[in-house]
């Protein structure tokens, strides 16, 4: 996941099926990151469901 504003690298995972875990790890990692602050973000997706 990258901030779209800075482009800094914010989380990733990668994982073997095509199934939540890798994108709710990635979700956690990129929250993380940003101190668990959340507030104001924006999810935004452009390569269907399995990324």
């Amino acid at each position: 996941m990258i901030d779209l504003f800075s482009r800094r690298l914010l989380g990733y995972a990668m994982g073997e099926c095509h199934d939540a875990e890798p994108v709710v790890a990635s979700l956690n990692m990129a929250a993380a990151t940003r101190g668990g602050d959340v507030r104001g973000v924006i999810f935004h997706a452009d390569r269907g469901s399995e990324y």
